[in-house]
């Protein structure tokens, strides 16, 4: 599953229970990876910031788990060296990270100036 957009693709790995239960789903999402689209950008340089709503998605502290956002279809792609320079305070791990809708509509607001 792509962490950006929560496309599912095939990897093509077959999972296998050792007691031979019929335990998995025809479809089942074992870990996340980036899609074409999301690698490629990410590829030239841009992050992923997907935008989610902080009022309905489980925050602990100051973490949130990719399960927990909310996310509201919002992805904004900025270049890691300008990111870098406009929050240097946010370490990057990933190559998507989450923002709150109010800081999606200030870097619009920026962008469009």
């Amino acid at each position: 599953m792509c962490p950006v957009c929560g496309k599912i693709e095939d990897n093509g790995n077959l999972l296998l229970d050792k007691r031979l239960r019929p335990q998995f789903d025809m479809k089942t999402t074992t870990g996340y990876d980036l899609c074409k689209e999301h690698k490629e950008k990410y590829d030239e340089g841009y992050l992923a910031l997907v935008v989610c709503d902080e009022s309905k998605s489980q925050i602990n502290g100051n973490n949130l788990k990719m399960e927990d956002a909310y996310r509201t279809g919002e992805i904004i792609h900025m270049k890691i060296d300008v990111f870098k320079k406009m929050f240097n305070k946010v370490k990057i791990e990933s190559p998507m990270i989450f923002i709150n809708t109010e800081l999606a509509k200030k870097l619009k607001i920026m962008v469009n100036k």
